[in-house]
């Protein structure tokens, strides 16, 4: 997503609020769009529904359909999203533009058939009536095409049109949920999400047709690439895996309640998690417009330097130089956000009095801000490996993550309520250090492995 960081750095270089404003905020919305709208649209929902006549139990219901959504979606997606990203840049690279709307299409087709199959299974078994069930597959389906979305737009060049679908499909949303809910009820609820979702698709949908115009049928030439990048379907599965194996644990653990047929909750703890996970949204867009752009320039130039045949000294340089930017690039979110951070730590009391949270909870929230600050830590980091293309190195850490994480949170179960969070933490943290091993270990010898790969001419 460098491309469209250099594009969102012209807003700062005006040098003024508003262009500042606008460039963190459309950074926002790419990297944290759809997951930030729903979380919004449930808690301006939450507000919404005190006004109706929907009832605390179908609210609840509504709120716990729509986080099983994206944990799904999210797990689902990430079998093919990184794999599919690899092809959409190779496809750039050698400049075949025309290929990206008939891969996007088909891989729309692919998901919807993939994602309303499971969702299927899932929801025809649950014991819900029929407008509910259908609801909540459609919102299956629709949400697990945004991701894909998103995949293709990360390509795309006109931010301003992305944040105002955004803003458009987060309000329709929530005005047709609203509506809906005051009449129907639960069913009312999910369908008037639904409407605000489908028009999601759609603006982003007609997004990828303007920035990639084509004349060309269905393309599944993407197939090739997830044959060839088993590495990368891994990354993707495990680490959206160790996102959310905690909070399943904990939905059917011994903190756990039913809510309704397959639905489990764990509404404190899911709450304190997505609040800290709120809280990591300036790193991951100061990530998008410095970090990754900053390092963006010196990994080109040291390539760019081994395949010109530059001499070693020269190419050592260039080493040096992107090492130094990663660090200090590193060392300047590292500030922010851990500003950011400490300061969403001091107003947990608030946080949790805002979120109607009892007192007892604000170390889990706590808790829940300190992991969510190290995850998106290692989410960077992963990033990073994969710039260099360490595909089963960033495979391991990511299991690793779900493993530790999975592990980690089982033995809390059997600790006093105020390690409640703490296998989350560690996990992040465990990953986290063994990432850092990692990339220490392999950049070291980066120019020599480099030289390695280059073909040999005759």
């Amino acid at each position: 997503m460098a491309g469209i960081g250099f594009r969102l750095q012209h807003l700062l270089r005006t040098g003024t609020y508003r262009g500042l404003v606008a460039a963190y905020g459309y950074a926002a919305f790419i990297t944290a769009g759809p997951w930030l709208l729903s979380i919004c649209a449930i808690y301006i929902l939450s507000l919404a529904a005190a006004g109706c006549d929907i009832g605390r139990g179908e609210a609840l219901l509504f709120r716990t359909i729509v986080v099983y959504t994206y944990a799904g979606t999210l797990i689902l997606t990430g079998l093919i999203q990184m794999a599919t990203t690899r092809h959409i840049a190779d496809r750039l690279y050698v400049n075949d533009v025309l290929s990206i709307a008939p891969c996007y299409q088909w891989m729309m087709i692919f998901v919807s058939i993939a994602s309303g199959l499971l969702a299927g299974i899932f929801y025809a078994t649950s014991g819900k009536n029929m407008a509910t069930t259908l609801a909540s597959i459609a919102l299956f389906q629709l949400v697990a095409i945004n991701w894909l979305g998103m995949v293709f737009l990360s390509a795309a060049q006109d931010y301003l049109a992305i944040g105002c679908a955004y803003l458009i499909g987060l309000a329709l949303s929530v005005g047709m949920a609203t509506a809906g809910g005051c009449i129907y009820g639960l069913a009312g609820l999910l369908w008037g999400f639904v409407i605000g979702q489908a028009a999601l698709v759609a603006l982003l949908g007609v997004r990828i047709r303007v920035e990639f115009p084509s004349n060309r049928g269905l393309d599944s030439g993407v197939l090739h690439r997830w044959r060839e990048t088993p590495y990368l379907a891994a990354v993707g599965f495990f680490y959206n895996l160790g996102i959310w194996i905690d909070k399943i644990l904990f939905w059917h653990g011994p903190r756990g309640h039913r809510l309704d047929g397959w639905l489990y909750i764990a509404p404190e703890y899911d709450t304190c998690m997505f609040l800290g996970y709120l809280t990591v949204v300036p790193a991951l867009a100061l990530f998008l417009i410095r970090v990754e752009t900053g390092f963006y320039k010196h990994y080109a130039a040291f390539f760019g330097s081994v395949g010109q045949g530059g001499d070693l000294r020269a190419i050592m340089q260039v080493k040096r130089n992107m090492a130094n930017a990663l660090r200090l690039s590193a060392a300047r979110l590292l500030k922010l956000q851990g500003l950011v951070t400490f300061g969403a730590w001091l107003a947990a009391p608030y946080l949790a009095h805002a979120a109607d949270l009892p007192l007892y909870i604000i170390p889990l929230l706590r808790l829940g801000i300190l992991a969510s600050f190290l995850q998106a830590l290692l989410l960077l980091l992963l990033v990073i490996l994969l710039y260099f293309d360490w595909q089963a190195e960033t495979a391991a850490l990511a299991a690793l993550f779900a493993a530790c994480n999975a592990v980690f949170t089982s033995i809390s179960f059997f600790l006093p309520e105020q390690y409640t969070g703490m296998g989350y933490l560690c996990a992040c943290l465990f990953a986290l250090v063994a990432g850092l091993a990692v990339l220490e270990r392999r950049f070291a010898g980066l120019e020599y492995e480099t030289f390695a790969k280059q073909p040999l001419l005759s």
